[in-house]
């Protein structure tokens, strides 16, 4: 991995890791049922590190950032006390199995899985198209930066995609809240 795929995950990471402090108090209440706070958590913090890792290769060593990152906020709002004589192995053991019966009961995914999903979904979506299209083209040619940078000036440019930059028929409707 060399110095800026580093830095572009630890400057993610570092907002993510503010955006977290600014609302730990409120993600940690206990008050509040865990599945609420989970959902806000992935809301608003998880949503923040995606964005900041969209342009980021996935390598394993940033997804260890991501997952480490993403279990200790998560061990932070659980607030499992470890036992007595327990060693630090089964205290770890504990808190991911209890993370992983919190995710299968709302069915969610942690952070490292939905930024690979992210990943992986573009991929599906450009290997799908055919080989005369320009996003096909790009993503066998070029990187993601170039390819939005072309959807950005083409776009004030040629706003009516005469040269065919865009999608000759439009996807389905999709709601915010989706």
């Amino acid at each position: 991995m060399d110095a800026d795929t580093d830095a572009a995950i630890d400057f993610a990471l570092a907002r993510a890791r503010g955006l977290w402090m600014q609302s730990k108090t409120a993600l940690c209440r206990k008050r509040v049922p865990i599945s609420k706070r989970v959902e806000n958590y992935y809301c608003s913090v998880g949503a923040s590190a995606l964005h900041g890792l969209e342009s980021v290769p996935r390598t394993q060593t940033a997804l260890k950032k991501v997952m480490g990152f993403d279990r200790s906020c998560l061990r932070a709002m659980a607030r499992i006390v470890k036992h007595e004589g327990e060693t630090w192995v089964n205290f770890r053991r504990r808190q991911n199995k209890f993370l992983r019966n919190l995710f299968d009961k709302l069915q969610i995914q942690e952070l490292g899985v939905r930024l690979l999903s992210k990943q992986h979904g573009w991929a599906g979506h450009v290997l799908r198209l055919s080989s005369s299209d320009i996003a096909y083209i790009w993503a066998n040619t070029g990187t993601l930066e170039e390819w939005h940078s072309t959807q950005a000036f083409h776009s004030v440019l040629d706003p009516t995609s005469k040269n065919r930059w865009r999608h000759s028929t439009k996807g389905p409707k999709i709601n915010w809240e989706v």
